[in-house]
């Protein structure tokens, strides 16, 4: 039975070609793939300081590679789990009710193309969730890093313009539509454009 919170990270095996393909075509797969390491090795780092300071279970969700990759990469000791579904969506909705399927009351799941998010973004959003039933991390670009519930729904998942500047808008629509009280953390960025990369200049490889 897991604790009555979870964070659930969604990454993917760094394999060059795989990862960061907008990035990739102005600097090659291969750096493209270390920028994505270093993203999701340092959105991990901060999540596993959050689950030592709050108690909160942790749960890193992934696609591509291997199970003896991703623990070659992240550590034997770091929970893993394969994504399971066809569209990101899918594999949200499951991830969710994974967690709450067993036990979690309230799940915060983030991915890892956000630079900025911290451990004080992690507890404003479960702080948040004892007052609504849906909290959301809205990203610049017009999608979010985060977001968070107390209870499944399937609906926040469904015909949503995926990859698009509508994702925070549509998923908000769909939100009032079936009745939940909504929250937000504050705006931050993600890294995901050349933009992006020449902003967080930290991420750019040698």
């Amino acid at each position: 039975m897991l604790g009555n919170n979870i964070i659930l990270v969604m990454t993917r095996y760094p394999e060059p070609g795989k990862c960061k393909k907008r990035l990739a075509k102005h600097i090659g797969a291969k750096d493209a793939a270390e920028i994505h390491r270093r993203l999701a090795e340092r959105t991990i780092q901060v999540c596993c300081a959050f689950r030592k300071e709050s108690g909160a279970e942790l749960v890193v969700l992934y696609s591509g590679g291997s199970r003896y990759l991703m623990e070659n990469w992240l550590g034997m000791g770091t929970r893993l789990l394969r994504q399971k579904g066809a569209h990101l969506g899918e594999r949200m909705k499951k991830a969710f009710d994974w967690a709450f399927g067993r036990g979690a009351k309230r799940a915060i799941l983030v991915g890892t193309d956000c630079p900025e998010l911290s451990e004080e973004v992690l507890l404003e959003g479960f702080s948040l969730l004892s007052q609504c039933d849906l909290v959301l991390g809205p990203a610049r670009d017009g999608g979010y890093y985060l977001i968070g519930l107390r209870r499944p729904c399937s609906a926040l998942f469904e015909n949503i313009s995926w990859g698009s500047s509508k994702v925070l808008d549509e998923t908000i629509q769909k939100a009032r539509a079936v009745g939940l009280s909504t929250r937000f953390t504050m705006a931050l960025s993600d890294l995901d454009t050349m933009e992006d990369l020449l902003h967080f200049k930290v991420f750019i490889t040698s």
